[in-house]
């Protein structure tokens, strides 16, 4: 393990990583049954299955090497794999009631990957790819409402996280715009109150001329 690298590593090194990954892969073979899953809900199998579907999923099947040194536990504040995902499926950490817990997991692989590894590495395609697979397959579900999925925390949903942003800019703006009014209209009262020209209502009081 490289613990001491602090510093962001070459993309030709993520290249050759993904490289070695897949070749050791197809060495081993990719059967993933378990006895343990068999009892296990098939929708969550289902989901687990679009990812592990795709040829290059051994990218996020385990942790890679490079996600072992300072550098990423810097970037990275949850590392999250299929291997930690069908654990928890095994221990039945997963419920209905918390299916929203496998897609925040799911999609926290990718947004991590998305995060770390530059654009030009497979890492990264192959996690922009699967992302939209997920949120494909979750749109097909009544059970994921748009109330649902928008309940989800910002790293699973990035739409929101940006309406967030805007609208949270958007209120501090008019707060701004508020506070810049109220001010003005203290001080233009004060003003007037003050000055015998004018009225308490701001109006300019009328004035005869002495003869």
């Amino acid at each position: 393990m490289e613990k001491g690298i602090t510093r962001k590593k070459s993309p030709n090194i993520f290249k050759q990583e993904a490289k070695e990954r897949i070749k050791l892969n197809e060495e081993k073979g990719d059967d993933k049954s378990n006895e343990k899953m068999e009892n296990i809900n098939q929708d969550f199998i289902k989901f687990l299955n679009v990812v592990r579907s795709h040829k290059h999923c051994c990218l996020f099947e385990s942790r890679l090497p490079s996600q072992e040194d300072l550098y990423y536990f810097k970037q990275i504040k949850q590392h999250m794999d299929l291997q930690i995902i069908q654990n928890k499926l095994e221990q039945d950490v997963y419920s209905n009631v918390k299916i929203t817990s496998l897609f925040r997991d799911l999609l926290l692989i990718f947004n991590n990957a998305i995060v770390y590894y530059p654009n030009e590495t497979l890492q990264y395609f192959i996690a922009i790819e699967l992302r939209a697979n997920i949120m494909r397959e979750m749109g097909k579900k009544p059970l994921f409402c748009p109330k649902i999925v928008c309940g989800l925390p910002a790293a699973g949903n990035p739409m929101l996280a940006n309406q967030k942003l805007e609208k949270r800019a958007y209120n501090a703006r008019n707060k701004a715009q508020e506070g810049e009014s109220s001010v003005r209209r203290s001080v233009l009262a004060c003003e007037f109150k003050n000055d015998p020209d004018f009225d308490y209502k701001g109006q300019q009081r009328r004035t005869t001329k002495k003869k």
